[in-house]
């Protein structure tokens, strides 16, 4: 499945046994959606 999901364009995969990771996983990926738009802009410019 994580090679699915990999291929899918996935940021990131969580197996059900890591549920610690979440919090961190999804702070990375919303991070990273706002480079990935900052760096939109400024090349916009």
């Amino acid at each position: 499945m994580a090679v699915r999901a990999t291929k899918l364009r996935a940021l990131d995969f969580l197996e059900s046994r890591s549920r610690r990771e979440a919090p961190a996983t999804l702070d990375n990926a919303l991070k990273l959606t706002k480079l990935e738009a900052e760096n939109k802009d400024l090349r916009a410019a």
